[in-house]
């Protein structure tokens, strides 16, 4: 049910309406029995590219050096809810995380070590985790726990975007562009979606993102002992419609479902050396962290 005072802001701003009315949409007569839950699939090594497309993964290179590619369906169709529909009622006493997102913290209690790369990891001048960093964190983490199914959650080809086409884009503030102030430069998919920036421009950003990372991604494949999964949390929109309201979609909103933002890529190198996986005790995970991790969000999009 809504208040007076959250229908009046619909009506005030008919296109948030229109989401809220989608989002309602797909939570009444969506089916997650499509998506699954990546940690019953079978691999020793996960490696998730955040906010990946499906699409444009597939006509990369990297892919056919594959043993096998095919896509899923997430269950989310942001880091949230992936991280709320993968992680929340399991007990992933056999996997090491190693993330560049700062939101994987918020699950250590329920992962047997979660490694914040995103804390002294993280480069300020980017304002993220360069993919370089990744793989070092990595190969480290599969040295010292050669016996966990490990995960290695890169941030690109998320904004923010690296590569010389992402200096060619106007300022702009965040991601979602969501609880931005009138004092704050537009987010870049509020200055795409007002065509104050042309959408290939946008996404050759994102893509060239994902191509600087690939050569790394393919590097820890080599490295890694066992057999390794690249998948994604989420995708990413890029103005395509919606339903049943066909309104714009930019970004990755929660609580949506179309097909660019749910269905992600499922990429397959196989081993016949496999780890000898072992459980063990989900210790307390609450080390200490930096002070800052609002302001990682902040530079990732996540929050105001």
């Amino acid at each position: 049910m809504y208040s007076l005072r959250q229908l009046a802001k619909g009506i005030r701003k008919p296109r948030m309406a229109s989401l809220e009315i989608n989002r309602q949409f797909h939570r009444l007569f969506s089916t997650n029995n499509e998506s699954s839950n990546v940690f019953a699939e079978d691999w020793d090594n996960l490696i998730i590219l955040d906010g990946c497309r499906y699409d444009v993964l597939s006509e990369t290179d990297f892919v056919k050096k594959a043993d096998d590619f095919t896509s899923r369906i997430s269950s989310g169709s942001n880091s949230v809810e992936f991280l709320e529909s993968n992680v929340n009622g399991n007990y992933l006493d056999d996997v090491v995380w190693v993330s560049a997102n700062p939101y994987v913290s918020d699950h250590r209690e329920s992962i047997f070590k979660v490694i914040d790369a995103w804390d002294e990891g993280w480069n300020d001048k980017c304002r993220t985790v360069l993919p370089e960093t990744m793989v070092e964190y990595a190969k480290e983490s599969a040295v010292e726990f050669p016996d966990k199914r490990l995960v290695v959650h890169f941030m690109q080809p998320h904004y923010p975007f690296i590569g010389p086409t992402a200096q060619e884009l106007p300022q702009h503030r965040t991601f979602t562009g969501e609880g931005q102030t009138n004092d704050d430069p537009k987010d870049i998919w509020k200055h795409l979606q007002n065509g104050a920036v042309d959408r290939s421009l946008v996404w050759k950003a994102y893509t060239e993102s994902l191509q600087k990372t690939l050569p790394y991604v393919d590097d820890l494949v080599e490295e890694l002992r066992g057999r390794t999964v690249i998948t994604a949390d989420h995708g990413n929109a890029f103005g395509e419609r919606g339903s049943p309201i066909p309104i714009s979609i930019y970004g990755h909103p929660p609580g949506l479902r179309n097909n660019a933002l749910v269905r992600v890529p499922w990429v397959v190198f196989s081993s016949k050396d496999r780890k000898n996986i072992v459980p063990d005790v989900i210790e307390s995970n609450s080390s200490e962290i930096s002070s800052d991790i609002k302001d990682r969000l902040r530079d990732l999009g996540y929050v105001e």
